[in-house]
């Protein structure tokens, strides 16, 4: 595993951010590569941002995204109809 320090403001269309950033490389077998890139593609990011963000903010429980969706959608449906309370 190698880490080389990569200024973000080097780096051309990547943001605003004038933030020091490192790169890590990491060895991984053929498959598990394809499992990540496909979930990054379904995801609509590129692997490496879709790594980045999974490594911040950790694995999500499906479940708890289905919840939180469905309470979301079930708030805007009371909000178009008038329904919705403080």
């Amino acid at each position: 595993m190698s880490i080389s320090k990569i200024p973000n403001q080097a780096r051309s269309g990547h943001g605003t951010s004038h933030v020091e950033s490192e790169r890590l490389s990491v060895r991984v077998d053929p498959a598990l590569k394809r499992k990540l890139q496909n979930q990054a593609k379904r995801a609509g990011l590129p692997l490496a941002e879709w790594l980045r963000i999974r490594l911040q903010f950790g694995p999500v429980n499906p479940r708890e995204v289905r919840a939180f969706l469905t309470a979301l959608v079930e708030l805007g449906t009371k909000i178009g109809a008038g329904e919705a309370r403080r």
